[in-house]
Formats: structure tokens, C-alpha cells, sequence
């Protein structure tokens, strides 16, 4: 026969089960959230590698492409505010030279999401590679930004390529 004890000793071994129970699921929701940030974070970081490494293999001016030297260095490298692609292009795949990336602006669509794709070119000194130079010198920046509503901060990555 059941007396009152068995029925409180019941009801507590299932308020236990219930709140270890909601800890769990809790936990698991809590780990998957933090497994698909790592993942978007994870590819976010690998497109602005890969605009980084096509970039980096490009002629470092316009006046440089297939071995060319500008009459005189740094003076004849393209001119600060003439940063960007000279082509009607506006996809990475038409640059031919570094400072093309400026201004670039795209959109790729993943499985997981969606991520807007930007990049700046600016001269830097090799004393100060974090601000702008304002005039030709023998270093270039190239600062890519990733961003995607899914991700909790932009995703930024530079590359400063140098003449020599």
C-alpha cells in the first residue's frame, strides 16, 4: 500500500529529474549555439583570407604590372585618392593589381548564411602601418571586413604588401 511519504518521495524524485532535465537541455542548446558561432565565424574568417591571398599575389601597383618600374619610386605609384579598380569590373576576379581592392564590395551567400564582403587599400608607412600615409609610399594595406547578421562582430583581417 502507497501512505503519503511514498507519494512525497515520488513528487521530489521528479522535480530532480525535471530540473536536471531542463539543465541539460540548456546546456546542449547553449553548446550547439556556440558550435554554429565558431562555424560562421570560421568561414567569415576564410573569405577575407581568401581575398587576402588573391590579392597578395597581384603586381603591387598599376605602373608594376608584368615587371614594370614607375620612373620614379614611390612618387610614380598610383595616386592616393585613384586607389581602386581601373576596370568596369566589380568583382575581384578582373583586378590586376593590389590597390584594385579598394572599395570592394561583395555579397556571398553560404549554406549557413549570408556575408558582406568589403575591402580598403591605403598607403601606410612602415613606421606607422595603422594610419593612412596620405601620399605614395612603399607600402600598401589592404584591410578586408567581413560581417554577416549572424555573427555577433565584424570580422576584420589586413595585409600590408611592400615594395621592393
Amino acid at each position: 500500500m502507497v501512505d503519503t511519504s511514498d507519494i512525497l518521495i515520488l513528487l521530489g524524485a521528479v522535480v530532480i529529474f525535471a530540473i536536471l532535465s531542463l539543465n541539460t537541455n540548456r546546456m546542449l542548446n547553449n553548446h550547439n549555439s556556440a558550435i554554429l558561432e565558431s562555424e560562421l565565424t570560421y568561414t567569415g574568417i576564410a573569405k577575407a583570407q581568401d581575398v587576402i591571398d588573391h590579392a597578395r599575389v597581384l603586381a603591387f601597383d598599376e605602373t608594376t604590372i608584368g615587371g614594370a618600374e614607375p620612373a620614379v619610386v614611390p612618387d610614380g605609384f598610383t595616386d592616393p585618392a585613384d586607389l581602386g579598380s581601373v576596370s568596369d569590373g566589380d568583382s575581384a576576379s578582373v583586378y590586376d593589381d593590389f590597390d584594385d581592392f579598394n572599395g570592394m564590395s561583395e555579397t556571398d551567400t553560404t549554406a549557413e548564411a549570408i556575408y558582406a564582403v568589403s575591402a580598403e587599400v591605403m598607403y601606410v608607412t612602415s613606421g606607422d602601418p595603422d594610419t593612412d600615409a596620405g601620399t605614395q609610399t612603399k607600402y600598401k594595406k589592404l584591410t578586408v571586413t567581413v560581417s554577416s547578421p549572424y555573427l555577433d562582430n565584424s570580422i576584420t583581417m589586413s595585409f600590408i604588401k611592400g615594395y621592393y
